[in-house]
């Protein structure tokens, strides 16, 4: 109790907070928490009210919660719905599903009709811009299949905003990157369509790097610019890279 009155994450809608935040108030938000928030609002689109309604007080709001407790589903409602945004408020934010996940599931089971009849503006938002979120971490995580996932869903519902457009078409890992996941990058590469744009100078990719850079640009056919200066690719990378924009006509350093 004490540790939730001095917690400054009350403030607000504490029925919508993740509820690591309720409890400790230096845990930092993330994509997961987001799914929390989109779990509670699918329950109150099934219920025609707000969640927790009943409670007059804050606090005791709060430490209801941080105990795990939820609200419960509402009769006649689907089960595949009421399983989803169970998962999406699970205590443990490593058990809630992706965005992605629960966008496609929602897809699955309610009808588009069913969803723009009942569906408030702010949780369409919320979808994708927890999409967003998620793709944004994942890119700056290294890891980019992942990351190009996202983006790829984002566009097929045509959600992509200008932001998205360069984060999803134009890469910028120059410098310093290391590349401990350099060969999810070439996967990302041999499958990513979307991409025209890459700059990868000055992380001495050296000349195994080249090979294999070459070997997933030969299946790359968006890609119009890249940057690899100070890469130290030796005469065999080099050539290999070379190869690879003589049958790309597109393609330029």
């Amino acid at each position: 109790m004490n540790e939730i009155t001095s917690n400054s994450n009350l403030h607000g809608m504490p029925a919508y907070v993740e509820p690591q935040c309720l409890v400790n108030d230096k845990y930092r938000r993330n994509t997961k928490s987001d799914v929390y928030s989109l779990g509670v609002i699918l329950w109150e689109i099934s219920s025609g009210r707000p969640p927790f309604s009943s409670f007059e007080s804050v606090l005791s709001l709060a430490v209801y919660i941080s105990k795990g407790n939820r609200e419960e589903p509402i009769e006649d409602t689907p089960f595949r719905y009421i399983k989803l945004y169970k998962q999406c408020w699970d205590n443990d934010p490593a058990d809630r599903p992706e965005t992605r996940l629960i966008f496609n599931t929602l897809k699955q089971i309610i009808p588009n009709e069913t969803l723009s009849q009942n569906n408030p503006i702010e949780a369409s938002a919320q979808f994708f811009e927890s999409l967003r979120k998620e793709a944004y971490e994942f890119f700056e995580q290294g890891k980019f299949l992942k990351a190009l996932e996202f983006f790829e869903e984002i566009l097929k519902n045509g959600q992509l905003s200008p932001e998205d457009q360069v984060k999803a078409t134009a890469w910028d890992l120059s410098r310093n990157r290391g590349f401990e996941n350099f060969s999810e990058l070439i996967m990302a590469l041999r499958k990513n369509t979307m991409l025209t744009s890459l700059d990868l100078g000055s992380n001495e990719l050296g000349s195994f790097g080249g090979k294999l850079l070459s070997e997933a640009l030969c299946r790359n056919t968006t890609l119009t610019s890249l940057i690899l200066k100070e890469n130290n690719l030796g005469s065999k990378g080099g050539k290999l890279l070379s190869e690879v924009l003589c049958k790309n006509t597109t393609l330029t350093f």
